[in-house]
């Protein structure tokens, strides 16, 4: 598995030039990142998708306007952590992402492309369109 130390200098890079602040996540078992005691053999998405929404609320970052970028498997889990918070999630980029079936279908995925793409474009649109 990828480790988050291959994303420091983008990370570092994006909190020069974009003024925001970057929180690298390695997954449970991933990276640095050793499952917690007892939890070793029982990891699922489920598992990292809390590790997730935990880490942001740890950081201070659960009301902000995340941008939530997911490589491989982090894709498909910055999808759920994004359907579960999406009054805080602005935006979802997906690297070279496994898994886009997410375990909760097909229609709850159209859902959240709504909320989190074409909502925000009519929004914008619609403030254009007042200029």
């Amino acid at each position: 598995g990828a480790s988050s130390k291959s994303l420091l200098t983008l990370g570092k890079r994006l909190e020069e030039t974009q003024n925001c602040k970057v929180l690298l996540v390695d997954l449970y078992g991933f990276g640095r990142s050793a499952p917690p005691k007892g939890l070793a053999r029982h990891l699922s998405p489920d598992t990292h998708v809390k590790q997730l929404r935990d880490q942001i609320v740890e950081a201070g970052l659960h009301r902000e306007n995340l941008v939530l970028v997911g490589h491989g498997m982090g894709a498909s889990l910055c999808l759920q952590v994004a359907a579960s918070r999406k009054e805080s999630v602005a935006r979802v980029v997906l690297l070279d992402p496994s898994c886009l079936a997410p375990p909760w279908g097909p229609e709850a995925l159209l859902g959240l492309l709504v909320a989190l793409v074409l909502q925000p474009l009519a929004r914008a649109a619609l403030a254009m369109s007042s200029l």
